[in-house]
């Protein structure tokens, strides 16, 4: 594997050889899909644009609080990095296998389809970035935001730290992330990359080869025989040559449901 001083690889993600491959999925719409292979790119989306109003925080306290546990200072101990509207987050799901409440949660068992990769693939073909940035790309680590004796003092936090620790009510989504931060004062993003108003960019476009990056494209479960062959047909127009399988969750619901002429007229068509 390259090693690449740009890369802040958790130890987690690291390839340890063929049977310790780090298997990771990004679970996208048809639209985002068509989006990304004509782009050929792969989006980061701005931290704070996100969704979850505590992404980028995380509970700590000033040493000069003397009681940070009273019912009026609790509020105050949530922190928000200064780098929030700096930071550019790509997620995907690490796990061996697909899963089906990741289909239902980012792409629809109809309607989507999931990127399959492993870490070291996706490590080594992520593109240079300008000079004074680098990525951070970690496991996400799950604690509980509301608890009072997990908290810090504000001094112990590194700025990065927030986008790496999610509630543990998320924790079922055992997200790995790539973080891309960086200072508008002293760096430049290249123009080609920003989604939105340059000066405060809502998402990045970073240029990738799917094809070196990527090992193959899965369908969902219950795509439509139709939206199967379209999805296939965006692929070739795209000259993409990566595998597009089936999701192997339809395999087994056909297998559990073969006598049942409904399934099975899903699973045909």
């Amino acid at each position: 594997m390259l090693h690449r001083k740009d890369v802040h690889l958790d130890s987690e993600l690291r390839y340890g050889g063929i049977s310790d491959k780090k298997h990771l999925w990004r679970y996208l719409t048809v639209a985002k899909y068509v989006s990304m292979i004509t782009t050929k790119s792969l989006y980061f989306s701005r931290a704070d644009l996100l969704g979850d109003k505590y992404e980028g925080t995380y509970r700590a306290y000033p040493l000069d609080m003397e009681d940070p546990f009273t019912d009026d200072n609790l509020p105050h101990t949530y922190q928000q990095s200064a780098c929030i509207g700096k930071a550019f987050v790509c997620s995907f799901n690490r796990a061996v296998q697909e899963n089906d409440g990741m289909w239902r949660l980012y792409a629809s068992r109809i309607e989507g389809l999931a990127i399959e990769t492993f870490s070291h693939k996706l490590t080594e073909h992520l593109p240079l970035l300008p000079s004074g940035m680098e990525y951070w790309f970690k496991l996400i680590k799950y604690k509980s935001l509301i608890r009072p004796y997990e908290m810090a003092p504000l001094d112990k936090f590194d700025p990065h730290d927030p986008f790496f620790f999610k509630d543990t009510s998320f924790e079922h989504e055992a997200e790995a992330r790539i973080v891309i931060m960086y200072d508008p004062s002293a760096q430049s993003i290249p123009a080609e990359w920003v989604v939105g108003p340059p000066e405060e960019p809502e998402g990045l476009c970073v240029p990738i080869d799917l094809e070196k990056a990527f090992t193959s494209i899965v369908l969902s479960p219950d795509m439509p025989f139709w939206m199967q062959e379209a999805v296939k047909q965006v692929t070739q127009l795209a000259n993409l040559s990566l595998p597009v399988n089936a999701s192997e969750i339809r395999f087994r619901d056909c297998h559990r449901s073969r006598d049942s002429s409904q399934y099975r007229r899903s699973c045909e068509n």
